[in-house]
């Protein structure tokens, strides 16, 4: 347990200059790494620790600050490989905001969207790119489009000109 905020900072320096040194990699531009002059993520890196510092990352109790400076270090290693495009941003490694899922399409809607588009059933069938008994069925209501194709019907009723021929 470290409770010394000085060996807390030097942890943290540690880090980031792992990271500037995996910027500095072969093949990648350079970046100088002396300690005024890390590259603006791991300096942003950096700082963003520091402001930590007052956080705990975890509490054993309300008095006692657990630090675990291998963690942070593989932690910053870990973005510095994101950032110079090594690992792909998942939805494990970050939190983003995904669009709320499309509503279910009424049949007279479906058939709204072939009617505006101008065409038959065997050809509205061939623009989705889905089985002609398919594109039927959901007219029919027997089924309903779901996933990839509710959301392409969903994109072509507010914009038809996608799927015009």
């Amino acid at each position: 347990m470290i409770t010394d905020a000085q060996a807390i900072s030097q942890c943290i320096e540690v880090g980031c200059r792992r990271v500037a040194n995996l910027l500095n990699s072969p093949g990648r531009n350079s970046y100088p790494v002396g300690q005024a002059d890390l590259t603006s993520t791991s300096a942003t890196a950096c700082a963003f620790w520091r402001n930590k510092l007052n956080k705990p990352m975890c509490r054993k109790t309300t008095t006692d600050l657990v630090f675990d400076g291998e963690e942070l270090i593989r932690r910053l290693e870990g973005f510095a490989k994101h950032v110079c495009g090594e690992r792909p941003l998942t939805l494990r490694t970050a939190r983003l905001a995904l669009p709320p899922p499309e509503k279910p399409l009424r049949p007279s809607e479906v058939a709204a969207l072939r009617a505006k588009l101008g065409v038959t059933q065997a050809v509205f069938a061939a623009l989705l790119n889905v089985p002609k008994p398919t594109a039927i069925s959901w007219e029919s209501g027997a089924r309903k489009p779901s996933g990839a194709a509710l959301k392409l019907l969903r994109l072509a009723t507010r914009h038809p000109e996608l799927l015009a021929v």
